[in-house]
């Protein structure tokens, strides 16, 4: 399956737990097809933020279990949906990425690798350095100064 968007994980975050850039966002991905991936790695990192946020006491157990209730209704419903991941794939063009973008993180360029391996036509992102070499790769960026 081809999908337009990809969000990172710390968009994809925004659009669960409000934040200043929540608003902005929403409407930006609801102009957009869905559905938008939803991947092993957006759900481990997603499981990580929403976690800490929790230890932290910004969001409370219930508050965390709101959301999974929500990513659970979003993926039933289309909004979200489970790519067909080739693995293999994604490693080897984040592999290039780390070589062709120094100082570019692992994560970031699994991101930027999955995205390109969708077929994603926009990335979102709220990391400079990881929307740099997004962009590098020819991926449209949004917002427009995350590159």
């Amino acid at each position: 399956m081809a999908f337009d968007l990809y969000l990172d994980t710390s968009a994809l975050v925004k659009l669960y737990v409000r934040e200043p850039e929540t608003a902005e966002l929403s409407a930006f991905v609801r102009k957009s097809a869905p559905p938008l991936p939803f991947s092993s790695l957006h759900e481990l990192e997603l499981t990580h933020a929403l976690e800490r946020r929790r230890e932290e006491g910004d969001l409370s157990t219930i508050g965390v279990n709101q959301i999974v209730g929500s990513l659970d209704k979003d993926l039933k419903q289309g909004v979200l949906a489970r790519p067909g991941t080739e693995w293999p794939g994604i490693f080897a063009r984040a592999i290039h990425l780390l070589r062709q973008h120094r100082g570019l993180r692992s994560l970031d360029a699994l991101h930027i690798g999955h995205a390109l391996e969708s077929g994603a036509i926009w990335f979102v992102t709220y990391d400079r350095r990881q929307g740099k070499a997004a962009a590098g790769e020819g991926l449209k960026l949004w917002p427009k100064n995350a590159g």
